[in-house]
């Protein structure tokens, strides 16, 4: 286990290193002897609405979303979380129990570092807790813009703008044209704040217009420059 800790507290590749790089070896060390790993199956939760942060946890492989039943109990996509990235953390910091529930959409793996840990390295090391005040402040400004936009915008550009969204978080696979992410049909709307009617509706007139291409499950988008005209215009 602590190999695969190590792989992606010490890789300066890894998004992860972004934050710790200002920790010292010996507060990394703390971090990686004390983290533990998860396994979590497609389809089941990383955490729920409602529960205690039980640390700072890391998506290290597979994908996730995160959140919100609202009204009728319809499900509200509020983030879509890549491989390498840290999810959950606004209720740790805040000290109070999740306001959402993050999901795995495929199989993935998790790192939970340890709260108390973190935040006694957090109080002897202000470096650090800045780093993690912008990450706040970034995700805060992402959500805003994010809002906005699917308040204001109609069907055509909200949903293109998610398909955008979500080329840039996963990329394509070697095509160059073929999401690597597979979501369904439901997600996109959750995502896109419309009904799955709606999205269904909307791909198949994108397709028509030579925008996308639909692969089974798989979208595989063709004329980014023009989805984009339309994600920032309608």
């Amino acid at each position: 286990m602590t190999q695969i800790l190590n792989e992606y507290l010490f890789n300066t590749q890894h998004q992860s290193s972004h934050l710790f790089s200002v920790l010292s070896v010996e507060e990394r060390s703390e971090l990686t002897d004390t983290a533990v790993t998860r396994l979590i199956r497609k389809g089941h939760s990383i955490f729920e609405e409602g529960q205690q942060p039980q640390g700072l946890v890391f998506l290290a492989k597979g994908s996730a979303k995160v959140y919100k039943v609202g009204t009728g109990v319809r499900e509200q996509i509020v983030r879509l979380v890549r491989p390498q990235s840290f999810v959950g953390y606004k209720a740790l910091f805040a000290e109070k129990a999740h306001t959402t529930t993050a999901e795995a959409m495929d199989a993935s793996e998790i790192i939970v570092y340890n709260k108390e840990v973190l935040f006694r390295i957090m109080d002897v090391n202000p470096a650090f807790s800045r780093r993690i005040i912008r990450a706040l402040a970034n995700e805060l400004s992402f959500n805003y813009s994010r809002l906005i936009n699917l308040t204001q915008k109609h069907i055509r550009g909200r949903l293109a703008e998610t398909l955008l969204l979500i080329s840039e978080l996963y990329g394509f696979e070697e095509d160059g044209s073929t999401l690597k992410a597979s979501f369904t049909r439901e997600n996109l709307a959750h995502f896109s704040n419309m009904t799955t009617s709606n999205a269904i509706r909307t791909l198949k007139v994108f397709e028509k217009e030579g925008l996308i291409l639909t692969k089974g499950k798989r979208l595989g988008l063709i004329d980014h420059v023009l989805l984009r005209e339309i994600s920032e215009s309608e």
